[in-house]
């Protein structure tokens, strides 16, 4: 198992300012910044399928530092690597 750098994970409500704040995280730690909405949904909404979304979660966060905004109840359990 390959060791994974620092995570965050930043929850909320929409409008909230998530992507702000996980975008400045990222930013003040050097970590990359993936926005999970981009990985989840596909053209006019419509959620991609579970398998595709792992994967493309993994590939996008096995980096050594990542910072994470999901909207509550939006997003599947990507901290883990199960949904």
């Amino acid at each position: 198992m390959h060791e994974l750098g620092p995570r965050g994970h930043v929850v909320g409500p929409s409008s909230s300012g998530k992507s702000t704040l996980a975008e400045e995280l990222a930013r003040c730690l050097d970590a990359s910044y993936v926005e999970l909405d981009a990985l989840y949904w596909r053209p006019g909404w419509v959620s991609g399928p579970d398998d595709e979304v792992r994967v493309a979660i993994e590939e996008a966060t096995g980096g050594a530092a990542v910072s994470l905004p999901a909207t509550i109840g939006s997003s599947r359990d990507s901290s883990s690597g199960h949904g």
